[in-house]
């Protein structure tokens, strides 16, 4: 039986505990509401680039422009964002599954499919799978900058031009709401 002293000091680290608790959770809270509200403000910018892409994707009239021509290389590329740290283990889970069917379509096709991706947890569940990304953003911002974005955008631009890319994808976790997010 534990005496009175030795449940005094289990008592004292409980209670310093919860308050680490209470403090992660109001910081935890106050990352969230500013994020969320990021988030809300860019909605009707989402809407118009869905707009502009569907536009670019229908018209009636072919546009002449060299990236909207067809290139016939047999490789695509993926940019796979996952979280870069923390306890999102169930979050990486997801973007690998939608991963995962990308490569098994692109195997069934007979395609080849190069990986980017910026640094994070997700790399070592690629490694653990044996799949290995053909580049790794390591100098990216949480929220990267417009420079860094072009960087990354230009490369693409210059792959697809040269005729060595056919297609580019982003596997993402979507945010609907705080309960709902969906790769």
């Amino acid at each position: 039986m534990a005496s009175i002293r030795q449940i005094f000091v289990r008592r004292k680290a409980v209670d310093s505990i919860a308050r680490m608790t209470r403090t992660l959770e109001m910081i935890s809270s106050a990352r969230y509401k500013s994020y969320s509200g990021r988030w809300a403000l860019t909605g009707d910018y989402r809407d118009a680039l869905a707009r502009i892409a569907y536009l670019l994707a229908t018209p009636e009239r072919p546009i002449g422009h060299p990236l909207l021509r067809a290139n016939a290389s047999g490789r695509t590329a993926i940019l796979v964002i996952g979280s870069r740290k923390g306890l999102c283990g169930s979050y990486n889970s997801e973007i690998f599954r939608l991963l995962e069917v990308h490569v098994q379509q692109a195997k069934n096709h007979g395609r080849q499919l190069d990986i980017y991706m910026p640094q994070g947890r997700l790399e070592s569940m690629l490694t653990f799978h044996g799949l290995t990304p053909v580049k790794v953003y390591a100098d990216l911002d949480e929220m990267p900058s417009d420079p860094q974005i072009r960087t990354i955008a230009d490369d693409f631009i210059d792959q697809y031009m040269s005729g060595n890319l056919d297609s580019m994808g982003i596997v993402y976790m979507r945010f609907y709401s705080a309960s709902s997010q969906h790769a």
